[in-house]
């Protein structure tokens, strides 16, 4: 009786230990210890954040000896992110202070940055004196592309990562629906979807908003093609474009208020498709494949998406200032 209940406990600490021993060492400081500090805003999930965060702890420990803690501050999506830079900069305005206590702006899309350059809150990168043979050749890094700005006008923010905007679906849902593979936008009004499909409140999420914006474009761009006449075929492409974002609003199974909820639902066959950006859609894809087969599968719709970049900045009064341009050009040399 003794021997079993020994092995029971053994077993029942190997289970607790195991684990804890196998996980990745961190390269991230305990905040108590960290000889450097750095505070990032960003509505980017955990997977991402770890990954970035380790990548330039270990960099900055390896370039200057010193060990970093990163301050990751999660408010939501870049809706509530412009909420909190609104009260945080009014609050420090009210206090005499230049800044809200946050050194970078990480992720979001190219409207969000344009919106607080406006404004005023970002100071200009140093990687831009540093380098400027690599904004000077639009074949290494354009200012311009598919018609996505990939850096601020005044050169305070600047996109690190490529992404795409598309579809993922779960293939065995669609067999048991009878739906073909979708391979462009208006595939997901097909009324068989109602009821399957997940999407994302735009207010919500910068990223679904650029999506719906797609949508609408890429309607145009299917009227003026057909048409052969692009003035007067606007105003068809724009009202065609909100009838499909309709036609998908009343196929939907729910709008959450985050993006990377569509293609974990989507992988679990919660919903039958949804949109999201590609590396949402291929890591879930790979995550949850089984004996070869996929349980999701992401796609680029045909016509209907751009190569958009995700932007870092600045904030105008970082606390760490010198560690925060450091980061921003990390991340822009392993991101392009």
């Amino acid at each position: 009786m003794k021997l079993r209940f020994l092995i029971i406990m053994g077993l029942l600490a190997l289970m607790v230990v195991l684990p804890i021993s196998m996980r990745r060492i961190s390269s991230t400081a305990r905040a108590n210890s960290a000889q450097d500090r750095l505070v990032i805003l960003t509505p980017h999930n955990e997977s991402i954040r770890q990954e970035f965060g380790e990548a330039f702890a270990a960099y900055w420990k390896q370039q200057t000896g010193r060990s970093l803690y990163v301050d990751w501050r999660t408010p939501g999506g870049t809706s509530e992110i412009r909420m909190v830079l609104d009260a945080g900069y009014k609050a420090a305005k009210e206090s005499g202070r230049e800044g809200m206590g946050v050194d970078l702006f990480f992720g979001g899309g190219e409207p969000d940055f344009s919106g607080q350059a406006k404004k005023g809150r970002f100071v200009e990168l140093e990687i831009f004196k540093k380098e400027p043979g690599l904004f000077s050749d639009p074949a290494v890094i354009p200012e311009i592309f598919t018609g996505e700005r990939y850096y601020g006008v005044d050169r305070n923010w600047i996109a690190v990562c490529m992404s795409q905007f598309g579809i993922c679906y779960n293939p065995d849902v669609l067999q048991r629906l009878k739906l073909p593979r979708p391979t462009q936008w208006s595939d997901l009004g097909d009324p068989r979807y109602a009821g399957q499909l997940a999407l994302a409140d735009p207010t919500k999420s910068g990223s679904v908003a650029r999506a719906f914006e797609l949508i609408i474009q890429s309607e145009m761009q299917r009227v003026i093609a057909r048409s052969g006449k692009s003035d007067a075929s606007l105003e068809e492409g724009w009202s065609s474009g909100l009838q499909l974002i309709q036609k998908l609003a009343a196929n939907s199974r729910y709008f959450t208020d985050s993006a990377s909820k569509i293609p974990h639902d989507v992988s679990m066959g919660d919903a039958a498709a949804g949109m999201c950006i590609d590396f949402y859609g291929r890591s879930y894809g790979e995550l949850t494949t089984r004996d070869g087969r996929r349980r999701l599968e992401w796609r680029a719709p045909r016509g209907g998406t751009t190569l958009s970049g995700d932007p870092i900045a600045v904030l105008k009064g970082a606390p760490h200032p010198q560690v925060a341009q450091r980061l921003s050009e990390k991340y822009l040399n392993d991101g392009n």
